[in-house]
């Protein structure tokens, strides 16, 4: 199982309640940050002080923008995300719920567990694939390896010049350590 920012997120809790349902975690830029830092690095963090509200902001304004102005507008703010992605995306938008988007905007985004004592509940091979924070990622070097220095069943790979969308920045190289990881899994 694994995801993307809350959707890694998702699988650490998934794996640390459930683990006997899952084989293996892999987590793409999930929301763990050094507290007192702003959650997103780079220009991100230094513009928006407040993420859960950025974020709603931005999917309410994608919900109701007709799709003739919604697709130039998320085609320039994801210029790395591939054209067969944006309509799916934007009709992802369009489906969200208000309440989830009223309860965003007052979500902080960040563990209210300590991401190490959630990690370290964690008994199955767990994949971290980060990026840079001065290029708008999450998840820092130095968090990076003060968790793999305490959880042994965790790898963490660095895409050197990746923003939060890893997958998107370094296709290629998120591909190679995906592939890696589930032969591991798989032996």
């Amino acid at each position: 199982v694994g995801g993307h920012s809350m959707g890694a997120d998702t699988s650490m809790y998934l794996a640390s309640i459930y683990p006997d349902q899952v084989r293996g975690i892999f987590m793409e830029d999930p929301p763990i940050a050094i507290p007192g830092e702003p959650l997103f690095g780079g220009e991100v963090g230094e513009k928006y002080a407040d993420p859960g509200k950025m974020i709603s902001n931005i999917m309410r304004m994608f919900k109701i923008l007709p799709m003739f102005i919604g697709k130039p507008l998320a085609r320039r703010m994801m210029p790395t995300s591939p054209d067969d992605e944006i309509i799916p995306w934007l009709n992802s938008k369009k489906r969200l719920s208000g309440d989830f988007l009223r309860s965003l905007r007052n979500a902080s985004l960040v563990h209210q567990v300590e991401p190490i004592d959630l990690i370290q509940k964690i008994n199955i091979p767990m994949l971290l694939i980060i990026g840079d924070r001065d290029r708008g990622a999450i998840v820092s070097k130095e968090v990076a390896h003060e968790l793999a220095g305490a959880v042994p069943n965790l790898k963490v790979v660095h895409l050197a010049g990746a923003s939060h969308d890893i997958r998107r920045a370094k296709f290629e190289g998120y591909m190679q350590a995906l592939r890696e990881f589930l032969v591991e899994v798989y032996q």
